[in-house]
């Protein structure tokens, strides 16, 4: 009887052994967490404080020329800001300034010089004597109707100016986080969601620390939280999100297609206007994220659309705007050809392909 009692008694210490050994990861892990949401909460704080450093934007910067563009080749608003001034033959005469937005290991756009031409830290900043005008949509009216330039980018008629304002409008992108899952009023979001994938992926080439500046640096700390989040916890496009995105994406090429139908050259028309301008950049992005062919080569076709691409993507403006950049040091080379392996990659096990309908 002794024996078992003492065999119960070994039972018991080691059930208790057993439970410890349990509850020890948890209990240990609770103080990193707590230390790591107050890191979080202290660079939120800190970024809170920086902005209010960076104050509201200068009427007045300091400029070179009177006429300067700040901007990242691989933005779609920045596109768009750089066709508006080749085609009304103003590019020649304005200082364009390239800034690293992170993507090549530089944060250009998180240094003390641009936050007083722009406080969000975004591009582009067209500089107009001295004065900044920050975003790209306000940007494309200003050349047309402040500048003096070669061509008109703006149509004849009322009816067709009222159709080219909600061309752009739609065409819109908010960088904002939570605005951006706002497909309605822009299809220009859902496009723009696809390519944030492939953005954040390329901080993984970077260490921790220009992570941790971009946190304590942007004036929004969602933006370099959401990379940080992406690259650790491996975070992905929700599907439901995805499919509502790519349904808002098939239905405004939709309509894009349907009002082509009639055998205009352009949107608004038969003069190329801000509408095409504004559209134009989310075309390409939508080619080079390898879906292009899915939106508009599934059946039914939109051959109107596929034309007007075409001849889009065959004016001057266009090849001298999405080819001018090429990687040139070693770690943009790295970094660009890690991005197009990841796209490709997306493409193939479904990141947002396995969302596209088969034509």
């Amino acid at each position: 009887m002794w024996e078992v009692a003492d065999s119960m008694e070994k039972v018991q210490r080691y059930n208790a052994i057993i439970a410890y050994l349990t509850v020890l990861p948890i209990v240990t892990a609770l103080p990193m967490l707590i230390l790591w949401q107050g890191v979080l909460w202290y660079c939120i704080a800190k970024m809170r404080c920086l902005r209010r450093v960076a104050g509201i934007q200068a009427d007045s910067v300091s400029a070179r020329k009177e006429l300067e563009l700040y901007y990242f080749h691989d933005s779609c608003c920045c596109q768009k800001v750089k066709l508006a001034l080749e085609e009304v033959g103003l590019a020649a005469a304005c200082h364009h300034k390239h800034l690293d937005i992170g993507r090549y290991g530089r944060y250009d756009h998180l240094k003390d010089a641009h936050l007083k031409r722009n406080p969000m830290a975004t591009v582009p900043v067209l500089v107009h004597k001295g004065r900044p005008i920050l975003d790209a949509t306000s940007q494309i009216r200003y050349v047309e109707e402040a500048l003096d330039g070669n061509a008109s980018l703006v149509p004849p008629t009322e009816h067709e100016r009222a159709r080219m304002e909600i061309i752009i409008n739609q065409c819109d992108i908010d960088p904002r986080p939570r605005v951006l899952t706002n497909f309605a009023d822009s299809w220009g979001n859902a496009v723009q969601l696809f390519s944030l994938q492939n953005i954040s992926f390329s901080h993984r080439h970077y260490g921790l620390r220009k992570s941790l500046y971009a946190l304590v640096k942007h004036p929004n700390p969602m933006i370099p939280m959401n990379r940080i989040l992406f690259n650790l916890l491996h975070i992905r496009i929700e599907p439901s999100v995805s499919r509502e995105a790519l349904e808002r994406i098939e239905q405004a090429t939709r309509e894009y297609d349907a009002l082509l139908a009639d055998g205009r050259t352009y949107l608004c028309g038969q003069i190329y206007t801000l509408a095409d301008i504004a559209c134009l950049p989310l075309l390409h992005r939508l080619q080079d994220l390898g879906i292009m062919e899915h939106v508009l080569l599934r059946a039914p076709t939109k051959r109107s659309l596929l034309n007007y691409w075409m001849r889009l993507r065959d004016r001057p403006s266009s090849k001298k705007v999405f080819n001018e950049w090429e990687p040139k040091s070693k770690i943009q080379k790295a970094v660009h050809t890690a991005v197009r392996k990841h796209r490709d990659l997306a493409l193939t096990v479904g990141v947002y392909g396995a969302f596209i309908p088969e034509a």
